[in-house]
């Protein structure tokens, strides 16, 4: 079943009251319904069974009694009649009863408002004209009262198809036929027509409530197919997401490492034949850089977040930074302004990573310049940290790599700034900016 909404034009709908009864029948027998639809499709066969016998029965009754009083010419014209009034009872009704049938769509209205002009009042008016002139034309004869029934369809069709004042003036009609007209006062009349009101009025609350469950039900499975696709597209972006921050991970961690490691070993191998001993306390730094940097793999590993500054503070970790590069042959400067504060675990990690990334870029491009890092804790609302160094400064056809692109990520996912100097002649610096 389809959960968008479908409007019928009048000529659609026109094609379907045209085929009437006749197209409800093979309808209501076609098997593979739900449960509840084939019985809402044995009620429609069984009001409609109703209404045919009633006209049948009358039509026999009638045309007895007229040719026992020798009006036997004026037979045609009564089951010319019945007939009318019957063709107009189905044509008006049956956009109401194929909406009984067919199961209710997201978006379609309510059934009293689905079908033309003749689901209304002008059609129950027609039917009533067309009911009082059968009545006329076969008084009169009135055998058994049997001309009373052709009232019971018209406020069974009211009741399906006008509510209120409306409803309430074509019941008082229907009496005033039967006791002005007819004159046959009594409280059989009274009985039935309650009874039918009754009954049709119950028929349409049930089928008014089901429609409302149904469209209930439409509207909870798009709503839960619309959060399925979103819960889709959230896990895919926290996948990519994550992705991203591994990335940046590996690189900050593994990348520091190896190029402290590989400054040790190149002036290893640069002094070797001159100075042995300076030799292996370089190999020596770079073994230690090695293990430490394998530590901090582990521990990232097992618990997928950074491990540098678990257990210790931003300060300590920065300390801790500074000491390893100076002991690779690297000058730098910590300055830290104001009182060591705590901050949040994404602030300290992204300050540690961008110091880490500053170390590391001035060790690869300009060995031997000064680096300094300045932590500001002077501000309540967030914690600054500004790296410049003395060297040449960045190239005119300078472009961010993944390190520094990476950190932009870092710094824009916990709400910072990131300014890079681009002045090539004040060396390279930064001032990046986190909340606290």
């Amino acid at each position: 079943m389809g959960s968008q909404s479908t409007t019928h034009s009048p000529s659609a709908s026109d094609k379907r009251v045209g085929r009437g009864i006749c197209w409800m029948i093979p309808q209501i027998l076609i098997g593979g319904d739900s449960n509840p639809s084939r019985i809402r499709k044995l009620a429609v066969l069984g009001f409609n069974s109703i209404l045919f016998i009633l006209i049948g029965w009358i039509a026999v009754v009638s045309t007895k009694a007229f040719l026992n009083v020798g009006r036997g010419d004026d037979v045609p014209l009564l089951i010319l009649g019945l007939l009318g009034c019957l063709g107009w009872m189905l044509w008006g009704i049956v956009p109401a009863l194929d909406r009984m049938i067919h199961e209710p769509e997201l978006g379609e209205p309510e059934p009293r408002s689905a079908s033309l002009w003749r689901v209304g009042l002008p059609f129950i008016l027609v039917e009533l004209v067309l009911v009082t002139s059968v009545i006329l034309f076969v008084l009169p004869s009135n055998p058994h009262g049997i001309l009373k029934a052709l009232l019971l369809p018209v406020m069974a069709h009211a009741v399906l198809l006008v509510r209120g004042p409306w409803l309430a003036l074509i019941v008082v009609i229907c009496f005033a036929i039967h006791f002005i007209i007819l004159s046959r006062p009594g409280m059989d009349f009274f009985l039935e027509a309650v009874f039918t009101i009754v009954c049709v009025q119950m028929v349409v609350a049930t089928e008014r409530s089901y429609v409302e469950a149904r469209r209930i039900a439409l509207r909870l499975e798009a709503a839960n197919a619309e959060l399925a696709a979103q819960s889709l597209q959230a896990e895919e972006l926290a996948a990519a997401r994550e992705r991203s921050r591994l990335a940046r991970e590996v690189h900050d961690l593994i990348g520091h490492h190896l190029t402290v490691v590989r400054v040790q070993l190149e002036a290893a191998l640069s002094i070797h034949s001159n100075d042995p001993g300076k030799a292996m306390e370089a190999v020596r730094n770079a073994r230690e850089c090695a293990g430490e940097g394998l530590r901090e793999i582990r521990s990232s590993v097992e618990s997928l977040r950074a491990g540098p500054l678990e257990n210790r503070s931003l300060c300590e970790a920065l300390l801790a930074l500074v000491t390893e590069s100076e002991r690779a042959g690297q000058r730098v400067h910590l300055i830290v302004e104001g009182k060591e504060r705590p901050v949040s675990a994404a602030t300290a990690l992204t300050i540690y990573r961008a110091a880490q990334e500053a170390l590391t870029n001035a060790r690869k491009h300009v060995p031997d310049a000064r680096v300094t890092l300045e932590l500001s804790f002077l501000t309540d609302s967030e914690v600054i940290l500004r790296v410049t160094d003395d060297g040449p400064g960045l190239p005119e056809d300078f472009s961010p790599g993944f390190g520094l692109t990476g950190l932009r990520e870092r710094t824009a996912l916990i709400g910072g700034s990131l300014v890079i100097n681009q002045d090539s002649r004040s060396g390279f610096s930064f001032v990046l900016s986190l909340p606290a």
